[in-house]
């Protein structure tokens, strides 16, 4: 009876630990996810405040600019967003933040201001 007792310790004892490296790996990943999570957060918010208060988004990974006629359209686009910058006769006209997942035409902006 003693060598069994032992086998199954021992065989508790492994299964334990490839518990706990398992459960390690998630905590790590889990995290990971959220400071990802938090950073694009913040990254999200500070730009909007950036842009409500008439200030350049921070975080652009690109900008293009589009000109036709008297309006001239401004596209930044960044982390997960786009902000676009419209001006009328070099006016701010309008500023739009919105998130990337929302389609955005350029000639549906012109038949509108039109």
């Amino acid at each position: 009876m003693k060598k069994t007792d032992k086998k199954d310790k021992v065989e508790k004892n492994e299964e334990k630990k490839s518990y706990d490296a398992s459960s390690i790996v998630k905590k790590v990943l889990s995290f990971i996810f959220w400071v990802v999570i938090i950073i694009l957060a913040f990254v999200w918010i500070f730009d909007f405040v950036q842009v409500r208060q008439s200030n350049n988004a921070k975080f652009c990974l690109s900008n293009n600019t589009i000109q036709e006629n008297n309006v001239t359209i401004t596209e930044c686009v960044g982390l997960g967003y786009h902000v676009y910058r419209y001006y009328y006769q070099g006016n701010n006209y309008k500023t739009e933040f919105s998130p990337m997942f929302i389609s955005w035409s350029k000639d549906d902006y012109m038949s509108q201001s039109n």
